[in-house]
């Protein structure tokens, strides 16, 4: 099983380098506050589609998908 988890350390401090809330990046996205905080939190991972807005969020611009994401491969 391949789970892809946001990196949450880097999201964080692109956000905070930004002044960009939590919220405002949720919607940004076009996921729900509460959505946003479970990727953050590790308790889920954004499917393909979600990847692709967070890539593609204003705020996370200049970020490769290798710093935003991280591939965990499980037995």
């Amino acid at each position: 099983m391949i789970r892809m988890n946001l990196k949450t350390d880097s999201v964080a401090m692109r956000l905070v380098r930004r002044g960009t809330t939590q919220n405002a990046f949720a919607r940004e996205v076009g996921v729900t506050s509460g959505f946003m905080s479970q990727m953050l939190s590790g308790m889920r991972c954004p499917g393909p589609a979600t990847r692709r807005k967070i890539m593609a969020a204003p705020s996370m611009k200049g970020f490769t998908f290798d710093d935003l994401f991280d591939i965990e491969v499980a037995a």
